[in-house]
């Protein structure tokens, strides 16, 4: 009955694109086997439209080296029994939102080599999406994840989006990924994550976050991925300072997963194995005593900045004669150790620098103008020792407050 119904779908699609191969038979996709009709489709780079007059039995496509441009709902209006579908280097520019609406036995799409660009994945939010396997790989326009989906994102068992030059991820996609179970975000530009939001993934077993520019991860992330049976993050720039001394740990003793460990390289501050490291490499510095740096201009002010070096890179506090403070973050580039203020303009009188990372703090302060005449003249900027004191008491104090508070991660 099988072999005639075959036949008969063969017959009633001897109109098809002749690109196409259509068998009946058995074959894999990422999670399932399937037994029916095949169909393969090679548009040799030259085939614009959709080819329609095929099996409307079809359990699998598959659709290569086409130029379809836009796909839409009726595209695939007449083959609601696919359950894989595969699209690749065939010029695909947008998805209409309900696509896939009437696919009611659509399990896994594949997307590869498309034109998309960001918000072109909305149809993932259509209620109408089935799919649990979802892959939007080597799309070179794509550098933004922003999918507004709820409910069709709880069925996604694997989602795989590498290849791409995804740089950021909207925060609405993780906490709604509740069954997940695979995460492919390699090869991608990415340099964080909303890491706390793998937590909310409990049935994730399979991350891969090689080839992007992740220079630090944060130690919460121990348990998740203790939590996985296979994990890959060789080819990133990681920066292994002291913060990064639990990955060191954690490649110790995860000695029952599949791990990429050998391919693991530190970029920053100094370059080794992660295979062959110590937990002695792994340091962070307390920050230098800032310099101060000053010259008088022709109209009496002074131009002056502060730096300080740190691992991590610190944040550094500069005071005014007149009141002023211009805080100075490091560099969001953690290989970078030193960071400085801007060159500012300001009248003579004491300035104070103050370098805080984790490890501490430190501090130095200096009169701007010529000492001796300050003495004979008291300009109005000048501190009173009285008021200096206060001035590093108060300092002291705001040191231990910013540590705290930037630092109790």
């Amino acid at each position: 009955m099988k072999v005639l119904c075959f036949i008969l779908a063969i017959l009633g699609a001897s109109t098809a694109f002749e690109g196409c191969t259509i068998r009946y038979g058995r074959r894999g996709c990422h999670h399932r086997t399937l037994t029916g009709v095949l169909v393969t489709c090679d548009g040799q780079g030259e085939e614009k439209d959709f080819p329609h007059n095929l099996p409307q039995d079809t359990v699998y496509m598959s659709l290569i080296n086409f130029r379809l441009g836009r796909l839409t709902r009726e595209d695939f209006l007449p083959f609601t029994t696919i359950e894989c579908l595969t699209i690749e280097n065939s010029g695909v520019t947008g998805i209409d939102e309900d696509a896939f609406a009437d696919m009611h036995d659509l399990h896994e799409i594949v997307l590869s080599q498309t034109q998309l660009h960001n918000g072109d994945l909305s149809f993932v939010g259509h209620p109408g999406f089935k799919a649990d396997v979802l892959a939007v790989t080597r799309s070179n326009a794509l550098k933004l994840i922003d999918v507004n989906a709820t409910k069709t994102l709880h069925q996604i068992k694997t989602l795989d989006l590498k290849g791409n030059r995804i740089e950021s991820i909207s925060t609405s996609l993780f906490p709604e990924l509740r069954n997940i179970q695979e995460l492919d975000l390699s090869a991608n530009r990415l340099t964080s994550l909303q890491w706390e939001h793998l937590h909310e993934m409990p049935k994730l077993n399979k991350l891969f976050l090689e080839s992007n520019r992740f220079q630090t991860i944060p130690e919460s992330m121990f348990s998740v991925f203790f939590a996985v049976k296979e994990l890959s993050l060789a080819n990133n720039p990681l920066h292994c300072n002291c913060k990064l001394k639990w990955l060191k740990e954690f490649y110790d003793v995860a000695i029952d997963k599949t791990l990429d460990i050998t391919s693991v390289t530190c970029a920053s501050p100094t370059s080794f194995a992660m295979s062959s490291a110590n937990e002695g490499d792994f340091k962070c510095l307390h920050p230098s005593k800032p310099k101060i740096v000053w010259t008088e201009l022709p109209d009496g002010r002074f131009e002056v900045n502060c730096s300080s070096h740190a691992d991590p890179a610190p944040t550094l506090r500069f005071v005014f004669p007149d009141g002023r403070v211009i805080i100075t973050p490091p560099s969001d580039d953690l290989s970078k150790l030193n960071s400085t203020t801007p060159q500012m303009i300001t009248t003579d009188g004491t300035v104070i620098c103050t370098s805080i990372n984790s490890e501490g703090a430190e501090f130095t302060s200096e009169y701007l103008g010529d000492p001796v005449s300050s003495t004979n003249s008291s300009p109005k900027h000048q501190l009173s020792p009285i008021l200096f004191t206060t001035s590093l008491v108060t300092m002291a104090t705001i040191c231990h407050c910013l540590i705290r508070s930037l630092y109790t991660n």
